[in-house]
C-alpha cells in the first residue's frame, strides 16, 4: 500500500480541486518508488539532470492507497488495495421488466 500527500504533488497551479490534481493527464506526472535509504543518491541524480522531483509519500506494509490533502484536511482517497487490484465490491440490483398494455389490433382498417 502506500500513504501520500496530495500537496507534495508539484503544481503551479495552487488552486486545482483534489479531483483536478490527481486526475489531471495535462500534468504528465511519473511516480518512482526510492528506497529510503537511496533517496539521497536519488536528490543528487535529480540535481545533476535538472530534474524536478517531489517525495510525496511512502510505501506501506497496510494494503490499502490512502491519499491526503492537507489544504482540505480530508482524504480524497481512502482505498483497500483489492479495490484497486481486482476484487471490487459486487453491485446488486434488482431489475425487472414493467409489462406494456397492448391495445387490440384493428385488422379491419386495412385496405
Amino acid at each position: 500500500g502506500a500513504r501520500l500527500e496530495l500537496r507534495n504533488v508539484i503544481s503551479a497551479d495552487k488552486s486545482l480541486s483534489p479531483m483536478a490534481l490527481w486526475c489531471n493527464e495535462a500534468q504528465e506526472r511519473y511516480i518512482i518508488a526510492v528506497s529510503q535509504s537511496r533517496i539521497e543518491e536519488f536528490k543528487k541524480i535529480c540535481k545533476r539532470e535538472r530534474c524536478l522531483y517531489a517525495i510525496i509519500g511512502h510505501a506501506t506494509e497496510k494494503q490499502e492507497l490512502v491519499l491526503t490533502d492537507a489544504q482540505f484536511d480530508s482524504r480524497p482517497i481512502d482505498l483497500p488495495s483489492e479495490v484497486l487490484f481486482g476484487k471490487a465490491p459486487k453491485m446488486h440490483r434488482k431489475s425487472f421488466v414493467p409489462a406494456i398494455p397492448k391495445d387490440e389490433f384493428a385488422w379491419g382498417s386495412i385496405a
